[in-house]
């Protein structure tokens, strides 16, 4: 007579479920059921095995608890998606406002992996504010890769991942003279392995480290802080000194929002504002005289920005890539400030060099060279009146704080490059033939704008950001 099998199974009055073709919502159903039961309630659950032993069933336990909680926090972080890698829902009140100062380089090459876009604009934080509807009607097709303190390396390195990944058929890059006096190759947070190489192509490697990405953005206890915070800020200004909410938005720039409050106390906005244009120039001061010190320690410490810069150029010169170079507009206290810590001329260097550079590259392949738009001067949106001078009610159109313009005069800037160029407006198309008498212009409307203004970095003083906080 043969033997009977034992059952694998005790019992089980739930079916199927313990069974392991059961369906995999159903095993999640036990896996937490026996999770509980055993490590919260001390009793055996319905369906262990009959020979399991105590250890093991304690370390099942606890596995099923653990699974239960990755589940738990990977779902919260899919909804919520505090990096917008997935794009499962947009919830108001729960993620419609994607926080942009989050792991900014994740970010990026995830997304232009993802995304493969035709146009990218490129920048440091001053150019956060270039939206793609402003530059084309192609919804889709265009992405800011703009990063805060981005250096020419990782502008390098996002230019080629983008040209290796993608089809990139137009670049525009917003340049300022603050990037390529940098003195660290890569910030904290740049990760090389997620950027391609053009060498190399779209290797596996690349490919598991997207995937890494992602499962990091799922399930790591960082993402899951992150999306509390996404969630937090979804009508909270962003930071101490502000009275909007700051969005990363889909095409890879960044938004301002007003806040509830901000539309009923125009007190308080103008309060606020006031104390970030003067710690913002506080903190301006401060850099401005340390880069002055590093300068005179080492004059040509920089040279190795200006040879990224021009490997980056030789890259899209050789794909045949149409190119737009912009020099940004700063708020004319910023030039003032340039002046009063020494910089002036060094920055007059970098203007000549990014002309001459340009039209060296250009020249190696034989074609015209890009169009060089400095916007920067003085003129009637860099001279606005600062929020020191205004009162409230009254708001500045065109800058966020010294150095940061805002959406409207990004879109200012794109109208002007959509239209046809032309030399006798607020900016000007510089190339060697010019760049001599133009920064000689700047130089007397500099002189002419400072005829009895008091000096800035004497009467600078650091605000007190503790007053009113609503710091992060």
């Amino acid at each position: 007579m043969p033997v009977a099998k034992k059952p694998f199974f005790k019992r089980s009055r739930h079916g199927g479920i313990c069974k392991l073709t059961g369906c995999f919502v159903d095993g999640l159903k036990t896996a937490a059921h026996n999770a509980v039961t055993f490590l919260v309630l001390d009793r055996e659950p319905a369906c262990w095995p009959l020979n399991m032993t105590q250890e093991r069933k304690y370390l099942c336990g606890l596995a099923a608890a653990i699974l239960m909680l990755l589940i738990v926090i990977g779902g919260i972080n899919l909804v919520v998606d505090p990096y917008s890698f997935f794009n499962v829902a947009s919830l108001r009140g729960i993620n419609a406002y994607k926080t942009f100062g989050l792991k900014l380089r994740l970010r990026k090459p995830v997304h232009i992996y993802q995304r493969r876009p035709e146009i990218l604009i490129m920048g440091s934080s001053r150019g956060g504010h270039l939206r793609c509807d402003y530059l084309t009607p192609e919804v889709g097709h265009c992405y800011n890769g703009s990063l805060r303190g981005i250096t020419p390396y990782e502008e390098a390195r996002e230019i080629e991942h983008a040209i290796t990944v993608g089809h990139v058929k137009r670049i525009v890059w917003k340049m300022s003279y603050g990037t390529f006096a940098e003195t660290v190759l890569k910030k904290e947070g740049f990760d090389d392995d997620s950027f391609a190489r053009e060498s190399d192509g779209i290797t596996f490697a690349l490919h598991k480290k997207m995937l890494d990405s992602y499962l990091y953005a799922l399930f790591s206890w960082e993402t899951f802080q992150d999306s509390r915070l996404t969630v937090d800020l979804q009508d909270r200004p962003y930071g101490w000194f502000s009275t909007e909410i700051w969005s990363f938005e889909a095409d890879g720039s960044w938004r301002t929002y007003p806040v509830a409050r901000a539309k009923t106390d125009p007190q308080w906005v103008y309060e606020r504002h006031v104390k970030h244009w003067g710690l913002s120039t506080h903190t301006m001061v401060t850099q401005l005289q340390q880069l002055h010190q590093t300068i005179d320690r080492d004059p040509h410490q920089f040279e190795a920005n200006y040879n990224q810069f021009e490997t980056a150029l030789d890259r899209i010169y050789r794909h045949h890539i149409a190119l737009t170079l912009i020099l940004s507009p700063e708020h004319a206290s910023y030039l003032q400030l340039m002046q009063e810590s020494g910089l002036w001329p060094y920055a007059e260097t970098w203007k000549r060099r990014v002309v001459a550079i340009n039209e060296q590259v250009a020249a190696r392949y034989g074609v015209a060279p890009a169009l060089v738009w400095d916007f920067g001067g003085f003129n009637q949106y860099s001279m606005e009146p600062t929020w020191e001078a205004l009162q409230a009610g009254q708001s500045m159109q065109w800058y966020e704080d010294i150095v940061h313009f805002n959406e409207a005069l990004g879109k200012k800037m794109f109208e002007a490059i959509n239209a046809a160029p032309r030399n006798d407006s607020w900016y000007t198309i510089v190339n060697s033939s010019n760049i001599d008498a133009h920064l000689q212009t700047l130089r007397q409307q500099r002189d002419q704008y400072l005829k009895g203004r008091q000096p800035i970095i004497d009467n600078t003083q650091p605000d007190d950001k503790s007053e009113d906080s609503d710091a992060l």
